[in-house]
């Protein structure tokens, strides 16, 4: 289909459809480079999703918790563009005990980056054009295999989505 095309924040998402499937390709950007640093592709289908409760709380979707030390970076105007954190891996585990939070010109989260000790992981945040976030999806870790005619490419990573409905 026609994805919608996000660039925000050093990266460069297409959100779509191939027939009933929902298709989300992230491309994160290093710097000057023609080519990116990332790429991350995803064909995902929601027929067999479960709804949630609506009091269900899914604390990973916090971009960064209270005790995790900030470095808040941000552009000319003051407005945050990123913020790096870490917390004291013995006391509170490895998982999401460094990362980088990446923001848009509204100071939303829109992708982070984060330890996880199965290898990076990485959360991207889609908001409608009120602001409100209406998905979250988050991936990453140790792939299960490389890509065969060129093992470097890692390919089969965990994918999990949360679409929210008003």
């Amino acid at each position: 289909s026609d994805p919608e095309v996000i660039e925000s924040a050093g990266s460069t998402a297409f959100v779509g459809t191939v027939g009933d499937e929902n298709v989300f390709v992230l491309l994160i950007h290093n710097g000057e480079s023609t080519y990116p640093e990332y790429a991350y592709g995803f064909r995902y289908s929601t027929n067999d999703a479960v709804e949630a409760p609506e009091n269900a709380s899914i604390n990973y979707m916090d971009p960064i918790q209270e005790y995790q030390d900030q470095n808040v970076i941000t552009d000319d105007d003051g407005n945050i563009i990123k913020v790096e954190y870490s917390c004291d891996a013995q006391e509170y585990g490895t998982f999401n005990s460094t990362g980088t939070v990446y923001y848009d010109e509204n100071e939303n989260a829109v992708y982070r980056e984060y330890y996880s000790t199965s290898a990076t992981r990485v959360s991207y945040y889609l908001y409608n054009d009120d602001n409100e976030l209406i998905q979250y999806m988050d991936f990453g870790g140790m792939p299960y295999s490389g890509l065969e005619s060129n093992p470097d490419i890692a390919i089969g990573v965990n994918f999990e989505t949360y679409i929210f409905e008003k």
